[in-house]
């Protein structure tokens, strides 16, 4: 299909072939057949038009692995800045293994996560406190790191801007490195907005004061999370339709600020405990990916709503 369907003919049949060709995939996941038929058939009939993309950042737009070895994510990228105290990566990886089980546990529900998740981000960001940490070093830092992007990141970004659809990164990690490293990437465009823990710092000693208001953490992109952006989602108020994605349950909340929602495709990529978590994720997400680190089945889908061409 190189072309977007025009008659409600070929609308139905873009959408079956859609739900067809991703159902035979092997990493895909689909709980409800049925009520995606409907779904897809409403975001397709939308186009670009009424369409909004919100994404995840770490292990969404990222990869969570590569060759064998984890991907860093922003908070990696940060914890290896040179300029960090002594004993700050000792002290950091104390946090994580301490605190990430709890994220990734299959038997916990998010409410029982959350209070991990909180206490985990502040005693993240005491760490961090004081620290001489200049905002040109941290450029320069992420700058030379690699940050490893999913094959395909960057090729649906330039065909949603081509397109001209709104695309947010919603990040529970630091936001200094999201922005710099799509900024690196080439990936900042105009389109694109960014929520995330920005860093503060102190105006007269020039040191790292912590992160700039209330901290945004994997559980908690909701409605509480979204209220000081209201703005952005008060501008797309006639984008009804949404692509979402997200790696972690707390993730298929970032829609929550969407006014007037009408069709929501929530795609979950799912790693770590993956048989253990899958019934859950499917609770959560309408696509699920078990270990695919790629953008394949998000560009599948949006060929159909945006159009072909716009790849190219």
């Amino acid at each position: 299909m190189t072309e977007r369907p025009c008659t409600k003919t070929e609308l139905r049949r873009a959408m079956a072939e859609l739900l067809e060709a991703l159902i035979k995939m092997p990493q895909v996941r689909i709980k409800n057949p049925d009520y995606m038929r409907s779904v897809f058939e409403e975001v397709i009939d939308g186009n670009s038009q009424k369409l909004q993309v919100i994404s995840d950042f770490d292990q969404t737009l990222t990869k969570d692995h590569e060759d064998g070895e984890r991907c860093l994510t922003t908070f990696g990228i940060f914890h290896s800045t040179p300029q960090l105290p002594d004993g700050y990566c000792e002290q950091s990886e104390v946090l994580y293994h301490k605190y990430h089980p709890m994220e990734v546990h299959p038997d916990l529900s998010v409410e029982e996560k959350t209070p991990y998740m909180v206490q985990w981000y502040k005693d993240s960001e005491q760490l961090l406190v004081g620290a001489d940490v200049s905002k040109e070093n941290l450029k320069n830092h992420i700058y030379s790191s690699k940050t490893i992007f999913r094959d395909g990141s960057r090729d649906i970004f330039d065909a949603l801007k081509k397109a001209g659809v709104p695309v947010l990164v919603f990040s529970a990690g630091v936001g200094d490195v999201v922005r710099h490293a799509l900024e690196k990437h080439h990936m900042l465009l105009d389109n694109v907005r960014i929520i995330s823990n920005f860093l503060n710092w102190d105006s007269e000693s020039g040191k790292l004061a912590g992160f700039q208001g209330d901290m945004i953490h994997v559980f908690n992109k909701n409605q509480r999370a979204v209220a000081a952006h209201e703005e952005y989602f008060s501008l797309l108020a006639n984008r009804p339709n949404v692509i979402l994605m997200g790696d972690n349950e707390g993730d298929a909340a970032m829609g929550h600020g969407v006014q007037n929602p009408k069709a929501m495709i929530k795609i979950g990529f799912l790693y770590h405990h993956a048989k253990e978590r899958l019934e859950k994720f499917m609770d959560m997400f309408d696509i699920v990916l078990i270990d695919d680190q790629t953008m394949d089945v998000p560009k599948y889908i949006l060929n159909y709503v945006i159009g072909k061409q716009n790849f190219n």
